[in-house]
């Protein structure tokens, strides 16, 4: 069984990830667009031939034109025997969350992302929430496409996942201005 993970930065994929690779003893690719490091089409075949494997897709890590990019993510869909998105319900939370772990990716702390990073003390500035809020909402746009086109199960943080914050988590008291809260995958456009 091949599966893939699609979903937006900071909404419980690795998680969801982790758990998968334990219970069912899947092989990972990991983030598949991560670091570009590897030629696309490359992995798409190894994906292709590896049974019992799981790879994660964010859109937006894979550094190419609109119409590429969500034809590079069809690829890896096509391929899939099992598509699973993720989903937050909190977007401000996550825009905070990723705003976070991306200044500390600029910085020589080399895991960001996880659970074990420094605690960061500085204010967020507007401009660095709206930059943050901008790239999620790309790969948003990205993910309801290509949930439109390859249904799948749906798994929402808040929901679907235990409660488990990150014992670094940032608390946000500044005044920055959410512009909207992301669409829910499945929810009508009306």
């Amino acid at each position: 069984m091949k599966y893939l993970i699609i979903g937006n930065f900071r909404s419980g994929t690795w998680y969801l990830h982790d758990k998968l690779v334990k219970d069912y003893n899947l092989i990972s690719f990991n983030e598949i667009f991560y670091g570009n490091q590897y030629d696309v089409n490359d992995r798409l075949e190894e994906y292709s031939k590896t049974e019992n494997c799981i790879a994660k897709i964010f859109p937006v890590q894979f550094v190419s034109k609109d119409d590429n990019i969500l034809s590079i993510c069809s690829k890896f869909c096509k391929v899939a025997d099992k598509i699973i998105y993720t989903q937050r319900i909190n977007t401000k939370e996550q825009v905070v969350s990723y705003a976070v772990a991306s200044l500390q990716n600029d910085s020589l702390y080399s895991t960001p992302w996880l659970k074990d990073r420094n605690v960061y003390e500085d204010k967020l500035s507007d401009e660095t929430l709206d930059k943050a809020f901008k790239r999620l909402e790309k790969n948003d746009q990205f993910i309801q496409k290509l949930f439109d086109i390859f249904p799948g199960k749906v798994y929402t943080l808040e929901k679907d996942f235990e409660f488990e914050p990150y014992p670094n988590k940032y608390e946000y008291n500044g005044n920055w201005q959410l512009p909207y809260e992301f669409k829910m995958l499945g929810e009508n456009n009306a």
